[in-house]
C-alpha cells in the first residue's frame, strides 16, 4: 500500500554514498549471513535527482558455519526453544532481569563488557542481541519471541544510515521478488561499482525498464479501480449523498505506446504513481466511511443529534488511520464528496492522539455550561 507521509528528501548522490557505507559494513561486521547482491528498484532507476529513499532487495545466504552459529543463537535467545519444554529467555533471566528493571536498552547494555561476556558464555552473540528491544522479547504481539536473520541484518547494516529502504531476502527466493519488481543490480562482489551499475545503463535499457514500470503501474491501477468501483456501489445506498463524480474528475486515464520518448515515459511513470497514491487514499477513506455508516444509520442516543452528513465526516476523521492517509488529504476527499469536514474541529493534545469534535456539539456543550 502507498502511504501518504511527509518524509525527508535526499540528493541521489547522498543516497548512493549511504549505500556505499552499507557495502563497506559487509566486511567490517560479524553478520549472521552473507549479502550476495543488492538490486535497486523504484525511483532511483527513473533518473530522479532527489528521492525519499533508495528501495532495494538484498539477497543473502548462509555458509554452514554461519547457519550453525545462527541456530545456536536462536536456540538460546528466544522465548520458545526447538525443544518445546525449554524456555531459553527464562534461563537467561538472571542475567537479563537487572538490565530490564533499569530500563536499559539492550543495544546499550551490551556495551558493558561483563554483560557481553556473560551472553557469549551462554551461546548468545551480543551484537545480534542489540538488534532487538525489550518489547520484541517480552511484549511481542505474537505472544512469543523468535529472532530472525532479516531483523539482525537490517539493524546492523542500516542502523544510523538514512534514506535506505532495503528488503532482505534469502538468495534462493530472489526470483520471486524480481518477478514482481523491476530491479537492476546495484552491487555484487563481481560488480561493486554502484554508480556505474545504476547510472551507466544505456538509453534502451532505461526505456525497457520504464515500459515494464508503466505496465506494472497500469495493472495496479486497474486492480484499484475495481476495488474503488466495488466500494462505490456499496455506498450508493448510504443515507448521505456522496459526490463520486467530483472525486473522479481528479483521475486521468494513462496509456503509453512504443513510440513515446524517454522523457514522455518518465512523465507518465510519475503520473501513474500519483494515480496509485490517489486511488489508495480514496479507497482508504471510502472504506472508513463504509465502516462507520452503521453508527449513523442505527438507533441514536444523546441529548442532540447531528446532521448525518456532519456526523459521517466527524466519524471518518476520528476513525481513519492517519498513517494511511494524512488529515489534510482526508479533509480534501471528504470536501470533494460534499461532506462538511469544515464542521469538524481538530483538537490536538500534546503527547496524545488528535481528537475530533463537531462544532455543533461544542456549541451545545457551551450553552449547557452557561445555563
Amino acid at each position: 500500500m502507498l502511504i501518504s507521509s511527509q518524509r525527508a528528501v535526499f540528493k541521489r548522490e547522498t543516497l548512493f554514498k549511504n549505500v556505499s557505507l552499507v557495502v563497506a559494513k559487509l566486511t567490517q561486521l560479524d553478520l549472521p549471513a552473507t549479502i550476495t547482491a543488492i538490486y535497486a528498484f523504484g525511483g532511483v532507476l527513473r533518473d530522479k535527482e532527489r528521492l525519499h529513499d533508495v528501495d532495494a532487495i538484498c539477497l543473502y545466504s548462509q555458509t554452514p558455519e554461519q547457519q550453525q552459529r545462527w541456530e545456536r543463537f536462536r536456540e538460546n535467545f528466544s522465548t520458545v526453544g526447538f525443544h518445546r519444554k525449554r524456555r531459553p529467555i527464562d534461563e537467561l533471566w538472571d542475567l537479563l532481569e537487572p538490565v530490564y528493571q533499569q530500563r536499559v536498552p539492550l543495544a546499550k547494555a551490551i556495551q558493558d563488557e561483563k554483560f557481553s561476556q556473560a551472553l557469549v558464555s551462554r551461546g548468545v552473540e551480543p551484537q545480534w542481541v542489540a538488534c532487538f528491544s525489550w518489547t520484541d522479547i517480552l511484549h511481542n504481539p505474537l505472544t512469543f519471541f523468535f529472532p530472525y536473520v532479516e531483523r539482525v541484518l537490517e539493524r546492523m547494516l542500516l542502523g544510523g544510515t538514512k534514506g535506505l529502504s532495503f528488503i532482505f531476502v534469502p538468495h534462493d527466493q530472489g526470483k520471486l521478488y524480481f518477478s514482481k519488481l523491476n530491479s537492476v543490480l546495484a552491487w555484487s562482489p563481481e560488480k561493486p561499482d554502484i554508480v556505474a551499475n545504476l547510472l551507466g545503463r544505456t538509453l534502451e535499457e532505461k526505456r525497457e525498464l520504464l515500459t515494464r514500470e508503466l505496465d506494472m503501474f497500469c495493472s495496479l491501477i486497474c486492480e484499484l479501480k475495481t476495488q474503488y468501483e466495488e466500494i462505490k456501489v456499496s455506498l450508493r445506498q448510504a443515507p448521505v449523498n456522496l459526490n463520486f463524480e467530483a472525486l473522479e474528475q481528479f483521475h486521468t486515464e494513462i496509456t503509453h505506446t512504443a513510440e513515446e520518448s524517454y522523457p514522455e515515459l518518465l512523465a507518465k511513470c510519475e503520473q501513474a504513481r500519483s494515480e496509485l497514491r490517489r486511488f489508495n487514499e480514496e479507497i482508504g477513506v471510502l472504506g472508513t466511511i463504509k465502516s462507520v455508516l452503521p453508527n449513523i444509520t442505527g438507533p441514536r442516543e444523546g441529548p442532540i443529534l447531528a446532521n448525518p452528513s456532519e456526523e459521517l465526516a466527524w466519524l471518518t476523521l476520528q476513525c481513519q488511520p492517519k498513517y494511511e492517509v494524512k488529515e489534510k488529504k482526508i479533509r480534501e476527499i471528504l470536501r470533494t464528496l460534499a461532506l462538511p469536514e469544515d464542521q469538524v474541529k481538530s483538537i490536538k493534545n500534546r503527547g496524545s492522539k488528535t481528537e475530533y469534535e463537531l462544532i455543533s456539539h461544542m456549541v451545545w456543550k457551551r450553552q449547557q455550561y452557561l445555563n
